[in-house]
């Protein structure tokens, strides 16, 4: 006898009828949850609220990596006609608005850096490098951390998607235009 996976149901040989009508079905519903005690709907909307904030959540996320893929397909072909930001000289900005801006994301966000680097997939040490303002570098064999000075307009635009604020590089440099 083949094993069933967690949550399924095995399939009856005979098809089932259901013998209650909607109407019928949510007066069942209403007797059953006027039935229960206080504390167990307090539960039941608790259960609903948190299914209700995770499916939004997913729904965002699916949302802004769509919106990511989209300004990924413009930037390609923007580069490819040789026309990137109206300006081809310009690759690379400023760290301090942006660092400023990703300090007060990571102060709102719950998780912290890890949180932010959660939503942005990636790795907690490349979001805490922007955040602290430098980073070690092991190829140069001293006791120095290296200042990050500059930051890719890409990244800027990527990451404000991510995070829910698309056209960030337009808010945070509105001199680079």
């Amino acid at each position: 006898m083949k094993k069933l996976g967690r949550g399924m149901k095995r399939r009856s040989k005979t098809p089932v009828i259901d013998n209650n009508c909607t109407v019928c079905r949510r007066e069942i519903e209403r007797e059953r949850y006027q039935s229960l005690s206080p504390e167990d709907r307090h539960a039941k909307i608790a259960a609903a609220v948190a299914s209700n904030r995770a499916r939004r959540e997913r729904q965002n996320q699916q949302y802004r990596r769509a919106q990511l893929a989209t300004y990924r397909a413009n930037t390609i072909v923007a580069t490819a006609n040789g026309h990137n930001y109206n300006n081809t000289e310009i690759h690379e900005v400023d760290i301090i608005p942006f660092r400023m801006w990703m300090l007060g994301m990571i102060r709102q966000t719950d998780g912290g850096v890890a949180g932010i680097a959660r939503q942005l997939d990636l790795d907690e040490a490349q979001v805490r490098r922007i955040a602290n303002g430098y980073y070690w570098d092991d190829d140069r064999f001293t006791c120095q951390p290296t200042p990050v000075l500059r930051v890719r307009i890409t990244t800027v635009d990527e990451w404000g998607i991510l995070l829910g604020h698309p056209g960030l590089f337009g808010e945070l440099y509105p001199w680079e235009d």
